[in-house]
This record gives C-alpha cells, structure tokens and sequence, in this order.
C-alpha cells in the first residue's frame, strides 16, 4: 500500500470516527442537549481528531525517514571495493541503483551488484510500505477507541478540541517562522560568502580597505552591507 492509498484509508475512518463520536453524544444526550457539556458535534470532533492526528504524524514522518533508512540498508550491503569508492562517485552508483529500481531506467553499464542491490531496494520499500499501512491503520484505531471511551456526558469535548486546534496553528506558525528564518538566513551567508570572495580577488593598495579600497581608518558604507552591488 503506497501513501495515497493508506492516506484515503485513514480519511475513511477519521469520517467514520466523526460520525460515530456525534451519534454516541446524541445517544448519551437522549434528547436532552442541555445533559452535555458540549454540543454533540464536538464530541464527534474530539473522535475524528484522535483517530487522525496521531496516524497522520506517523504517516509523514514514516515517509521522510524511510527513503534514507532504504538507502542505508542498500548501501551497506554493496562489494566491498564499491563502499570504499569517492563520496562523489559512490553517490553516483546509488543513484543509479534507486533509477533501476524505482523508475526502470537501465544503465548502459549495468552490473551484477546493482541488479541485486536495486531487487532489494524494491523489497524493502513494499515491506515498508505495508508495515506502514498496518502502523498507520493501528495508531488510528487505537485513536478511535481511545477517543470513544473519552465520551461522556461530563466529558468537556469542546474545550478539548480547542486546544488540539490551538496546538496545531502554534505548530504551523512555528514551522512557517523557522522556515523563513532559514531562507533569511542562507540568503545572508550566501550574499557573505560572495562579498568575501570578490574582496579576496580585488588587488589593493597598502592602508585601503580590502572590500572597497577606501581608506581603512573611514571605511565606506559597501563595507558593512552584505550584499554585493550591481
């Protein structure tokens, strides 16, 4: 089962869970809203986010750790003389192998080891993908019937879901914060690392700045800002 099919799978029983949360509520309720703390349709919530939330982490965090994991496993069981090759050239051999394995592309210089290294590959990767599918498919049904047991009449369902919704917009404004920060930031270096190598090609005279070539008791204003001028 690859990642859509086991993403569609768990939409399935987040829907599923929602349902099943809201009608427990009304039947708790027996007609009476005002016997519940909150309105049925959040105890209906609170069981679609348990059953979600936990087997969707695990789900985007198996497929970014499984493509390096995969690749490590191949990689270790290659000859000998192929392990002690160049990073560059070993890199190279790697990429070869996950084309063959996970697209078809046949090299014209196709060897024994990355026939057998690219099957292997293919192995692990349906093993992975099947062990995610059940991994994925428990936390989610163990989500749900944890969640279920949760709905009571006092069970304060509202002020629960509001703290999970809390939760994730302070995780996606994290994310979004670090992640214009590391652009910010690259750029930064970057237009650095280029200011100091045209200045270390730049021949100048003795006493003058190294950047501009003013002199070094008035440095000009090119020498302080990072970035490199038309």
């Amino acid at each position: 089962m690859d990642f859509s099919l086991v993403a569609l799978v768990l939409l399935a029983l987040t829907i599923v869970g929602l349902r099943l949360g809201t009608t427990r509520a009304q039947a708790l309720a027996g007609g009476k809203v005002r016997t519940l703390h909150s309105r049925a349709g959040y105890y209906g919530a609170f069981v679609a986010l348990s059953t979600a939330l936990p087997a969707f982490l695990l789900l985007l965090l198996w497929t970014a750790l499984e493509p390096s994991i995969v690749r490590q496993i191949v990689a270790s069981g290659l000859p000998a003389e192929i392990r002690a090759l160049p990073d560059d050239r070993f890199g190279l051999v790697i990429t070869t192998i996950e084309n063959l394995a996970y697209r078809g592309i046949v090299p014209s210089d196709l060897q024994a080891y990355m026939r057998e290294a690219a099957d292997r590959a293919i192995s692990l990767r349906n093993m992975g993908n099947w062990a995610m599918a059940i991994a994925c498919i428990g936390v989610a049904a163990a989500g749900f019937v944890f969640a279920r047991r949760r709905v009571t009449a006092d069970f304060r369902a509202r002020n629960a879901v509001e703290r999970v919704i809390l939760g994730l917009m302070l995780l996606c404004s994290s994310i979004a914060i670090a992640t214009t920060a590391g652009i910010v930031m690259s750029m930064l270096i970057e237009s650095l690392a280029s200011r100091a190598r045209r200045a270390s090609n730049r021949p100048v005279s003795s006493g003058c700045c190294r950047c501009c070539g003013a002199p070094c008791s008035f440095p000009s204003s090119r020498c302080w800002w990072p970035f490199p001028s038309a």
